[in-house]
């Protein structure tokens, strides 16, 4: 194969030949992102084709797998471990993403749950402007009121970040309690496979 340097101004391909060649470029990787990669990754089917072609199945393939192991946070050891099978769970519910502001007073406590199926999972992420006494904790369907698992309880946090699954069915949340003089802001982020999330 002969050197470039070697070429001359003619044998070069033209400024309109490279134009053309980078456009068709582009079009093709477009066309492959909306038949293929969205419908397929995403569930996002702009053209109909992914559908036709199965490729929105794909999005229902098993996310993440169901182990105590899966229920982290980036700066905590939980101290309760949860136990359940070691199976792969397909959600029949569509991937979601809320995201809740929650105001509290001083001396005032909140709640927020989501209503889920056992071997559902959600990621969260939630931030405060001050600190707060919190629990994460979840309550089996039709469970007393005094009925529940903890799986994370601190004091003075003003943030915390991680992933649940869901060991059984019913509701799984947080409480924050203001102890503190000042009005908090909460902000809670979530995204992942759920009923339906709520204040009481």
């Amino acid at each position: 194969m002969p050197d470039i340097s070697d070429l001359t101004h003619e044998q070069l391909p033209s400024s309109t030949k490279l134009l053309k060649s980078t456009l068709i470029a582009i079009s093709v990787a477009t066309l492959i992102l909306l038949v293929a990669v969205l419908p397929a990754e995403y569930g996002i089917d702009l053209t109909g084709l992914g559908h036709k072609l199965g490729l929105t199945k794909l999005t229902n393939k098993p996310i993440t797998e169901v182990v105590s192991t899966n229920i982290t946070t980036p700066d905590h050891d939980l101290k309760n471990t949860i136990e359940h099978d070691k199976n792969y769970w397909i959600s029949d519910e569509p991937l979601k993403s809320k995201t809740i502001s929650l105001p509290l007073l001083p001396n005032q406590g909140a709640e927020i749950k989501a209503i889920m199926e056992q071997g559902q999972n959600f990621n969260y992420s939630w931030q405060a402007t001050g600190k707060l006494y919190f629990d994460m904790h979840g309550e089996k369907l039709n469970a007393a009121t005094n009925e529940f698992t903890s799986y994370w309880e601190e004091q003075n946090k003003n943030a915390a970040s991680g992933n649940l699954v869901a060991p059984f069915s019913g509701t799984h949340g947080w409480y924050w309690e203001n102890r503190t003089s000042e009005l908090v802001e909460i902000k809670l982020e979530i995204s992942g496979f759920f009923k339906d999330v709520y204040l009481p």
